[in-house]
């Protein structure tokens, strides 16, 4: 009875123990993250999620980080486990969002750079992936700005570099998310989405002419335009 009652207690201990430090490296790596050290904040979130691989939040911490050392195929494989194991609308529509940006951003950047163009096809079917995301993250939080801006942009792209001439269709994954919460009778016409498609485009226009604007006065002022953080 004594030698169970001594097991007992050195579990709980050790339980007590292993989530302490969890939670001190998860403190950790926020911190890093915050003071915009990824290299250490990604070390404490890997050393996280080894004591606890079954929770979204190490997993959405470890692929934020990934995405800010612009590393967006290693930030994607995160957020894919963290979607997996997130529960609340919420979680799943900031990991959607998330992994949209990443596959945008560095769509973006590459594009740019020239490529080739086996290279063109894999960046252009990337931006709809991208595409695909943002959707499922409205479908989450209709009411995401953000999300309705970035979603413009990678169609704005996508629109600019597919050899396509219509919005580009939704992957069978993502028609299978659709397609377990709507019945057809909720399947907007195509005219409908055509005008979706126009609003949204309205909604880059305007903001593309702000984000100029501000670029113009910063340059007046002699300052350097930062980045958008997304």
């Amino acid at each position: 009875m004594k030698c169970l009652l001594i097991s007992l207690l050195t579990t709980f201990f050790w339980c007590h123990l292993q989530a302490q430090s969890e939670q001190q490296l998860l403190q950790n790596g926020s911190r890093a993250y915050e003071a915009e050290d990824y290299v250490f904040a990604i070390q404490q979130f890997k050393e996280s999620l080894a004591l606890n691989p079954n929770t979204f939040k190490n997993y959405y911490n470890l692929g934020n980080a990934f995405y800010k050392q612009k590393e967006y195929a290693s930030a994607a494989i995160n957020y894919q486990k963290a979607l997996e194991l997130s529960s609340t609308n919420s979680d799943k529509a900031a990991i959607e969002y998330n992994w949209g940006n990443a596959l945008l951003v560095d769509s973006r950047q590459k594009l740019e750079e020239q490529p080739n163009k086996e290279e063109k096809a894999a960046l252009v079917q990337n931006l709809t992936k991208a595409i695909d995301h943002y959707k499922q993250a409205l479908r989450f939080q209709p009411q995401d700005f953000e999300a309705k801006i970035n979603l413009a942009m990678a169609f704005k792209l996508w629109r600019k570099h597919s050899p396509l001439s219509s919005p580009p269709k939704e992957s069978k994954q993502a028609q299978d998310k659709t397609n377990t919460n709507a019945s057809s009778a909720e399947k907007p016409q195509k005219d409908n989405k055509d005008k979706d498609w126009k609003k949204l485009m309205q909604m880059i226009d305007q903001e593309d002419k702000k984000m100029q604007q501000k670029r113009n006065r910063s340059n007046k002022k002699n300052s350097t335009a930062g980045k958008k953080d997304w």
